[in-house]
C-alpha cells in the first residue's frame, strides 16, 4: 500500500530531505520506499502552502503491504522526524501525524508541529 505524506513547511524539513532521512534507515527502508512525488493524488484538495515541496510517497515492502498498521506508520514518521528535527535544527518541536483517508482508500499523512 502507498501512503502520501505531506510535511508543513513551518517545519523547515525540505521534502527531499526527509526522503533522503528516511530511506537512508535500514528500520525505515524496511517499512516502506520513500520518493518525491510533485504531482498530488487525483480527487484530494490540499492546501498548495503545505505541498509547496511536492509530497512523499511512502510504498511499502512487498511483504507488508496490507500487514503494516497505520498507526506504527505515524508513530515511526513521528519519531524519525522529531529526532532529525532536534539533530538539525538543535529544537524538538512536538509532531503531530494525522492520517486522512483519500478517495479510492489510500492515506494521507499531514505532518505538523503541534500547538498544544
Amino acid at each position: 500500500m502507498d501512503y502520501h505524506v505531506a510535511i508543513d513547511p513551518e517545519l523547515s524539513l525540505p521534502t527531499q530531505d526527509f526522503v533522503d532521512m528516511w530511506n537512508s534507515t535500514p528500520d525505515c527502508r524496511d517499512l516502506a520506499e520513500a520518493e518525491v512525488r510533485h504531482q498530488l493524488p487525483e480527487g484530494f484538495p490540499l492546501d498548495p502552502e503545505l505541498v509547496q515541496q511536492g509530497l512523499v510517497l511512502l510504498s511499502a515492502a512487498a511483504g507488508l503491504v496490507g500487514g503494516l498498521a497505520l498507526d506504527a506508520l505515524k508513530d515511526v514518521v513521528k519519531e524519525k522526524l522529531t529526532d532529525y528535527l532536534k539533530e538539525k535544527l538543535s529544537r524538538e518541536p512536538e509532531i503531530q501525524v494525522e492520517a486522512i483517508r483519500q478517495p479510492g482508500g489510500a492515506y494521507l499523512l499531514v505532518v505538523t508541529e503541534d500547538e498544544a
